[in-house]
């Protein structure tokens, strides 16, 4: 298994690499430091001019991630180094494999990644196109790996059973429960609650879980206080077109409770 770790190598990223080091150490995954080069190369440059600059930036990058690699991963772990003049969601493919499990990991900046996903931003292409699980790392993350996954969950909208049994396997040693929960809309209230039921019973044999409906006209005030109150708490989404846009920025609101990237998230392929 691999832990692919965006870094841009601006604050966020300390917490990001020590987030990373602790799943790695967790899944005995290998980590894989990427970092895309800014081009900072003059419009007017020549071509052995551009190659220059690119292949200079590439260089001073690799010897920032080894620096940065040493200072705070630990010899046992495995890691190793990537850095690229191409789009992300060009070249990470390149470092994935159908044979391996891949987990993307990257910085949840305060503008939130979520407010990114909606406007278009490069984890928006990277959760859109290359379908993994990819993690959101605020800056002062208060715990590594999680105790507890909190997980919107909608009839209308099923939940990856694949791959959220994938994400519970991973995490099961640190894991002590999870929440499913939904909104009360008067028309599918049966169903949302039936569904939170099935889902809980599912998983209740093998990890403590439970399940909350909230009310339509006080939805956010409800879901935030509830949020705030879990501590160690990773929030998990489904991925996929409308139905994901619908589900967290329509219905939940959950793009104006990260949007200060304040809660870890966890995205889950489609």
């Amino acid at each position: 298994m691999r832990i692919i770790v965006l870094v841009d190598f601006s604050l966020y990223t300390e917490c990001l690499i020590k987030v990373a080091t602790n799943w790695a150490d967790l899944l005995d995954a290998v980590l894989v430091l990427v970092h895309e080069v800014p081009r900072m190369v003059p419009a007017m440059a020549d071509d052995d001019t551009r190659y220059n600059i690119i292949d200079y930036e590439k260089e001073e990058a690799i010897s920032m991630l080894k620096t940065l690699a040493e200072r705070n991963i630990p010899e046992h772990i495995s890691t190793k180094y990537e850095v690229t003049d191409r789009r992300l969601t060009y070249f990470l493919p390149h470092l994935m494999s159908d044979k391996e499990q891949t987990v993307i990991m990257l910085g949840l900046k305060g503008t939130g990644l979520l407010k990114k996903v909606f406007i278009g931003s490069v984890a928006t292409q990277i959760i859109s196109k290359l379908n993994k699980i990819t993690v959101g790392v605020p800056l002062k993350a208060n715990k590594a790996t999680p105790e507890n996954l909190i997980v919107p969950a909608n009839p209308d909208y099923p939940i990856n059973d694949e791959k959220l049994d994938q994400l519970v396997n991973f995490l099961c040693p640190t894991l002590k429960s999870i929440d499913f929960i939904s909104i009360d809309r008067s028309e599918d209230k049966n169903l949302s609650t039936n569904y939170l039921k099935e889902l809980s019973n599912k998983y209740n044999g093998r990890i403590p879980t439970s399940y909350k409906v909230f009310k339509s006209q006080q939805v956010f005030e409800e879901f935030k206080s509830y949020t705030t109150t879990k501590e160690h708490s990773f929030l998990v989404l489904q991925k996929g077109g409308d139905s994901f846009k619908d589900m967290v920025l329509k219905r939940f609101f959950i793009n104006r409770i990260v949007h200060d990237g304040t809660i870890p998230l966890i995205v889950l392929p489609e």
